[in-house]
């Protein structure tokens, strides 16, 4: 019986500190975005932070080339020098690519918060991305996507340059 307890410990101890229930030290600065932003707020062009640069530079030499998003007031966008990543967060391609397509909020999983889908259909793997929408003290909203596994801390996060 005693086996049974330090098991069941061992195994409540892994759920409890799973990434599900602790958030990464960035998301504890931010908060989620409940009320769905005006077109204003959302629309014009946004580039990835430093972190995400230098972890995409691990396996991917972008060179000078700059990952930047555009949003535009009639729900389309287009994203230049996107990588493409493997479900472990490692650029499977060496080159990055350009996606033209349409976005859209959605409520996340919570039902309460909001996100923000990018879809192309022009290709013949439809590309889609989900990004939460944060608020970000000192930095206004921002765009989060982890990148493999969220424990890993790699992420993509869009910053509002105009």
């Amino acid at each position: 019986m005693g086996n049974y307890k330090k098991l069941f410990t061992i195994i409540l101890f892994l759920i409890l500190s799973s990434c599900n229930f602790m958030p990464n030290a960035d998301e504890s600065k931010m908060k989620k975005v409940f009320k769905k932003p005006t077109l204003n707020k959302i629309s014009g062009s946004w580039e990835i932070d430093k972190f995400s640069y230098s972890f995409i530079n691990e396996s991917l030499n972008l060179k000078d080339n700059r990952i930047i998003l555009t949003l535009n007031s009639d729900n389309t966008f287009e994203v230049t020098n996107y990588p493409k990543f493997d479900a472990f967060g490692i650029v499977k391609d060496s080159i990055s690519k350009s996606y033209k397509g349409q976005w859209k909020f959605k409520k996340a999983y919570n039902k309460k918060s909001y996100n923000l889908i990018l879809e192309d259909f022009s290709q013949k793997i439809v590309w889609a991305k989900e990004f939460v929408l944060y608020d970000k003290k000192n930095s206004g909203l921002i765009l989060w996507k982890f990148v493999g596994d969220p424990d890993s801390g790699n992420r993509m996060m869009f910053k509002k340059i105009n």
